[in-house]
């Protein structure tokens, strides 16, 4: 699929924190080191930036293997949170 973006990531960099906003790599090209080769560019780059660590969160029930990538590209688990939601019955009008 040459010509194609098989990945993007996003990250921001404010003085106080480096955190990866967003990590994304199309079906078709999983499964290959684009996530992690991706990772390990920005943290080359925040590096050059002063910065001594990065975060990123990431749910650890995510079916795309994500805890994988961030393994493999040397990030380890510092906690876990769980999120709650309540949903509302619709209501007749």
């Amino acid at each position: 699929m040459d010509g194609v973006c098989a990945g993007a990531v996003i990250a921001r960099d404010p003085s106080d924190r480096a955190w990866i906003t967003w990590l994304g790599v199309l079906d078709a090209h999983r499964g290959r080191g684009i996530g992690t080769q991706l990772l390990r560019t920005v943290f080359r780059l925040l590096r050059d930036r002063g910065h001594r660590s990065v975060g990123v969160d990431v749910d650890t029930h995510n079916s795309a293997g994500a805890l994988g990538v961030y393994r493999a590209a040397g990030m380890s688990e510092r906690g876990t949170a769980d999120q709650w939601q309540k949903f509302y019955r619709q209501q007749p009008f």
